[in-house]
């Protein structure tokens, strides 16, 4: 991928990207620019809270069962909900930062990923580019597993999935003392 297709592309953390915050991650760049640089939502980081715990009010009623995820460490005090979809014509969309009733509605898309994130990921200009030249990412195109697959094993697919040498690593245990 050329770095001027980063936007609406996954980010896979390379297994050697052990530092707690990226390790085993796969983030979804939503916004790119050479002069600005990247943001995007870490997709397979599980809090273990959901809306209703965190968030009160009849607005956020039907939105209550809905985990929410750890989208990256910048703004970590804000929520935020996205979705993403694929259309009959198999074009990927997604909408960022909805409100809570575009998000009751997007819920009752067929298809659609509604997701809620805590903070998100971000990178100064050049920052992305020198970390895929120093290969800490594999950047791949979004997929239908980016929607259909639960979240907790994204990055194993995502990775079985993106070359034979990352099928190798990834089905490598984490401490291969361990086997």
């Amino acid at each position: 991928m050329s770095k001027d297709s980063l936007e609406n592309t996954l980010l896979i953390a390379d297994p050697s990207l052990q530092d707690g915050i990226f390790d085993r991650t796969v983030i979804h760049i939503a916004g790119y620019s050479q002069e600005d640089g990247a943001v995007g939502y870490i997709m397979n980081k599980p809090t273990e809270k959901t809306v209703g715990e965190i968030l009160q009010g009849e607005v956020f009623e039907t939105l209550k069962s809905i985990p929410i995820y750890f989208g990256g460490p910048v703004q970590t005090d804000q929520i935020v909900f996205s979705a993403y979809w694929w259309d009959q014509q198999e074009d990927f969309h997604y909408r960022l930062r909805i409100s809570a009733d575009e998000a009751t509605q997007m819920r009752g898309k067929p298809g659609c990923l509604l997701l809620a994130h805590v903070g998100h990921s971000a990178w100064q200009p050049n920052q992305l580019e020198l970390e895929l030249q120093e290969q800490a990412w594999v950047n791949v195109p979004v997929s239908s597993d980016t929607i259909s697959v639960n979240h907790t094993k994204l990055w194993k697919t995502l990775l079985v999935n993106s070359s034979p040498y990352h099928k190798l690593l990834a089905m490598t245990p984490r401490s291969v003392r361990v086997n």
